[in-house]
């Protein structure tokens, strides 16, 4: 009789231990970026995607992205809106909503010449996460003035890697999460007919590699290593259900080098980033 008792109890007492390890941590760090995608607009069938060349590089926390589009405009002169996405958890255990430092230093060009941006929150989720909850997306947008015939688009931006770090006060261990980053093609499927006839993607993860950081195997046969960095190049391609998707794991980063500033992520001594790049 006793006998039952007590394993009712253990098992009590089992479920939960989880309860009692989490009182005594808590996130130190989180950064709930989902991706980033390519430029978007109306379906513009007399503007037409010749080539696009993304260059996305690596580093510990954040991720820099170079895009550089040739486009041909086969109609009149015209004004056209266009829209940068960036989509994000609604909640984090830290952080809740849009933070202004998931994006810095984004910059849009037409032409050479830098045009203007104002930032929107939608004010509905664009989809649900059955494990992190809500995707919302924010917008960097645009007017932009596309002249007859060919027209070039320059965007540059560093983002916040998706993280989530967590410590428990009793051990200095920290619970270093993968750090992830993703990039849609589908917005610039809107382009045209959907496809590009070249595109060039560039993944740089010199700095990464450089600090023993591991990146995981999601790159397709089609990219070659080159030092460290892998490039694939295609023709013809259909924007339309292609995205590059990116993990890297920083732990032994963590474990090996106790100068590390904790609230940052960084080596109080790190020197200023290189920039470089990007995935399919």
């Amino acid at each position: 009789m006793f006998g039952k008792y007590y394993r009712i109890i253990l098992i009590l007492l089992f479920l939960s231990m989880p309860l009692f390890l989490l009182g005594n941590g808590g996130p130190v760090k989180e950064a709930g970026i989902v991706g980033t995608g390519n430029i978007v607009l109306k379906n513009e069938r007399n503007i037409s995607l010749v080539t696009e060349d993304l260059d996305i590089t690596l580093h510990p926390d954040d991720v820099s992205v170079t895009v550089a589009y040739k486009l041909y405009n086969r109609g009149r002169q015209k004004n056209v809106s266009y829209g940068f996405p960036v989509d994000y958890y609604q909640q984090m255990a830290m952080v809740q909503g849009w933070q202004n430092s998931y994006v810095r230093g984004y910059t849009i060009k037409i032409n050479g010449r830098t045009a203007a941006y104002s930032e929107h929150s939608e004010s509905k989720p664009i989809k649900t996460d059955k494990t992190k909850g809500a995707v919302m997306r924010r917008w960097f947008l645009s007017n932009l003035l596309f002249k007859k015939g060919y027209n070039y688009i320059n965007v540059t931006y560093m983002v916040s890697a998706y993280l989530s770090d967590w410590e428990n006060s009793k051990s200095p261990t920290r619970i270093v999460s993968k750090r992830a980053f993703s990039y849609s093609m589908n917005p610039a499927g809107n382009w045209g007919y959907g496809r590009v006839k070249k595109l060039k993607v560039t993944i740089d993860a010199t700095e990464v590699f450089s600090r023993g950081i591991v990146l995981d195997d999601t790159l397709s046969p089609d990219y070659k290593k080159k030092g460290g960095r892998f490039i694939a190049v295609f023709r013809n391609f259909v924007l339309i259900g292609h995205d590059v998707d990116l993990s890297w794991d920083i732990s032994s980063l963590y474990a090996r080098d106790p100068g590390i500033n904790k609230q940052h992520g960084h080596n109080d001594n790190q020197q200023d980033r290189q920039n470089s790049g990007p995935h399919r």
